[in-house]
């Protein structure tokens, strides 16, 4: 069990959604559905100072979507201008997935429940017509740019020293996660704050999975810790 001495630790889970899951989803990540034993354990069996769950939440015709720019296919990419910068960007297509008001956009049921219970707060990402979102620090179209996310808001307010993260899918929406929040946390600093970010590996999986080592690698070259549900750095946080 952790002590005060050892800091205050969050969990944040990462569009645990039925669209990526298996067998059903349409955007499903193969084996998303074997993270769902360490998310509940996590959950279930850990002191955290603060839950958070992020929710792809997209409307209809988002500009992800590759039925909203036919004749382009899903699994392409293609040069479409920023909403926000206004400069040419390439641009994921996926098939239409978490759209708003579907059971696709939903929160896995047991996640789910297991985040309400202990008043965890749920992010909503992706939620512009014409901004993709993979990290859940992303702001929306017309916030000021120079603004902090609502989650470094509340990861500050709630004095997190190590930030657990799990979900889907390692080589996109996770990896953009991982990366902002070492960033969050690198300008944390400077005013005091700041967390350890650690990647619990039995909790994601990639869209590639042929590529999951190599994105783990490059997240923990770029400063994050890749750690086991087994080991002691997740540990000291049971109960």
């Amino acid at each position: 069990m952790a002590s005060a001495a050892q800091g205050r630790a969050a969990l944040l889970l990462i569009d645990i959604q039925y669209s990526f899951l298996p067998p059903s989803g349409s955007l499903a990540v193969q084996g998303g559905a074997d993270i769902l034993p360490t998310v509940y354990r996590l959950l279930d069996q850990a002191n955290w100072e603060g839950v958070w769950a992020s929710q792809d939440y997209h409307p209809p015709h988002h500009t992800s979507f590759s039925s909203s720019h036919p004749p382009h296919p899903p699994f392409t990419s293609i040069p479409l201008l920023h909403a926000r910068t206004g400069k040419k960007e390439q641009q994921d297509l996926w098939p239409d997935h978490c759209v708003q008001g579907t059971r696709g956009a939903e929160i896995e049921d047991g996640v789910r429940e297991r985040v309400e219970r202990l008043r965890g707060k749920v992010v909503r990402k992706g939620t512009d017509k014409e901004l993709d979102a993979y990290s859940a620090f992303a702001l929306p179209l017309h916030a000021d740019p120079s603004a902090q996310s609502e989650l470094t808001s509340s990861l500050l307010a709630h004095k997190i020293t190590h930030l657990f993260i799990c979900g889907l899918a390692t080589d996109y929406c996770v990896r953009a996660t991982v990366l902002d929040a070492l960033a969050a946390s690198a300008e944390a600093q400077a005013g005091g704050g700041g967390w350890e970010v650690l990647v619990v590996k039995e909790g994601v999986r990639g869209v590639d999975g042929s590529r999951e080592e190599e994105v783990l690698k490059e997240l923990e070259g770029r400063g994050a810790k890749v750690v086991s549900v087994e080991g002691g750095e997740v540990g000291r946080w049971l109960k």
